[in-house]
């Protein structure tokens, strides 16, 4: 057997039998272990508080807060646990209370709930005593602790006396000052000799006119951005492409003086245009695909044939090496088995002047 003591009300519950009938006062008592179980009750009055968004009977919207003290039946306790459980006061009050309220509300109209708030309050508390009793619940008591309303809907014609009532407000509380105002349920009235309201229509319209005028600068300075990077791309395009192109064919034009400089070929520019009377037609011998051929007396007596090659293209270095393999592969009786062409000197200088390429 074990002892323990209780404080407030108990109850034991016996694992065979499920809970006793009857609930155990404050004092020392005896529990058999593993056999019996208690559940201890706070059975002190407790506050409870909640809100609750009710409608009137002319139907405006009430916002009320409702406070409850309440503590449970102890001759009823063993019913409370076996059909609510331990929690019974967060199920049951809640749920009754905003169920009380909306009924109560609903019977009286707006202003009655301001100005016969003693008769609501002990409506309200009336019938949610009777609803709390079924529950096995004790309320000791019950208060309306906030109401606000929302603003009465009116008519034409309520409008209209209020506005009324307004005007003799204003004019008998606010006649010596310059700038008055009245309010009275509702109407708001107010007089200076000073413009205080805003032309709702006018200000959109010039803030829609604001924003429709901020959009187009930002899409004009967009486009202007976006049209200035495409155009500085575009021509960093075509400058790289060209620096490419001449560091391409400065390295071909490097590589043929190397060449030239190694084979020995030193007959002049000038010594060639003189042996052919500077490519006269009359000592022309025929017509290639890549140049004209020429006749040509050479200072020492030697009479040659001279090939003026004519490209107008980067792979004019190609075709200048093709023809000079060519003619060098070339085995004739006739043929003086010598390769001519103009030193490096007269190669850049007819570079220089001219696109093509002649020898």
């Amino acid at each position: 057997m074990n002892i323990y003591l209780v404080y407030w009300n108990s109850l034991n519950k016996f694992c065979f039998r499920g809970i006793l009938d009857e609930s155990i006062g404050e004092g020392t008592h005896f529990l058999i272990p593993w056999v019996q179980k208690p559940y201890i009750f706070d059975i002190k009055t407790r506050p409870h508080t909640f809100s609750s968004i009710s409608g009137t009977k002319d139907l405006q919207m009430v916002n009320l807060t409702l406070r409850v003290l309440s503590r449970p039946d102890t001759a009823k306790l063993p019913v409370i646990v076996q059909n609510l459980g331990l929690e019974y006061d967060e199920k049951v009050l809640p749920s009754i209370g905003n169920e009380v309220l909306k009924s109560v509300v609903a019977q009286f109209n707006a202003d009655q709930l301001l100005t016969e708030r003693p008769q609501v309050s002990a409506l309200v508390k009336e019938t949610l005593v009777r609803r709390a009793r079924d529950f096995n619940i004790l309320l000791d008591d019950v208060a309306i602790t906030h109401l606000s309303l929302c603003w009465k809907f009116v008519t034409g014609g309520n409008c209209q006396r209020c506005l009324e009532d307004a005007v003799t407000r204003i004019g008998s509380s606010c006649r010596k000052k310059e700038d008055g105002r009245a309010l009275n349920s509702g109407c708001y009235l107010r007089h200076s000799p000073h413009k205080f309201y805003n032309n709702s229509s006018s200000n959109d319209v010039a803030a829609g006119n604001r924003g429709h005028r901020k959009m187009a600068i930002i899409l004009a300075a967009s486009s202007a951005v976006l049209a200035l990077l495409l155009v500085t791309a575009t021509m960093g395009f075509f400058i790289r492409k060209n620096v490419m192109r001449k560091r391409r064919e400065r390295k071909q034009f490097g590589t043929l003086l190397d060449t030239v400089n190694k084979s020995k070929l030193n007959v002049p520019y000038e010594i060639l245009e003189k042996a052919t009377n500077y490519f006269n037609d009359d000592n022309k011998l025929g017509q290639g695909g890549s140049g004209s051929v020429y006749k040509g007396v050479m200072p020492d007596g030697n009479t040659v044939a001279v090939k003026r090659l004519s490209f107008n293209s980067t792979q004019w270095v190609d075709h200048f090496f093709n023809e000079v393999n060519l003619i060098s592969g070339v085995h004739h009786k006739n043929d003086e088995r010598r390769k001519n062409t103009y030193t490096s000197e007269s190669l850049r200088q007819r570079f220089n002047r001219d696109s093509g390429m002649h020898s």
